[in-house]
């Protein structure tokens, strides 16, 4: 289970009505400094799809490692553009 997928459970779990605005990813590598933004992984980005379906409101995904760029995107759509609708 990542962290990404807990911390939405979490959310939910315990506060069901707040709405879920933004999501922060960071990593890091014992081995080096990690300069590249960690992306969430596929399950992730399937369950923010949910959350955003469940809620009808974007999430904000920052994603960034420990030192570097930060990347921001306003919507799942933007990380997972095929992802899976239950209609």
């Amino acid at each position: 289970m990542c962290a990404e997928r807990t911390a939405l459970f979490y959310v939910s779990a315990n506060f069901p009505k707040n709405t879920i605005k933004t999501i922060a990813i960071v990593g890091n590598n014992s081995l080096k400094i990690t300069d590249k933004p960690i992306t969430p992984c596929g399950g992730c980005r399937q369950v923010m799809a949910e959350y955003e379906d469940k809620q009808q409101s974007k999430i904000r995904v920052l994603m960034t490692g420990v030192e570097g760029e930060i990347i921001e995107v306003n919507g799942i759509d933007n990380l997972l553009p095929f992802r899976f609708v239950m209609d």
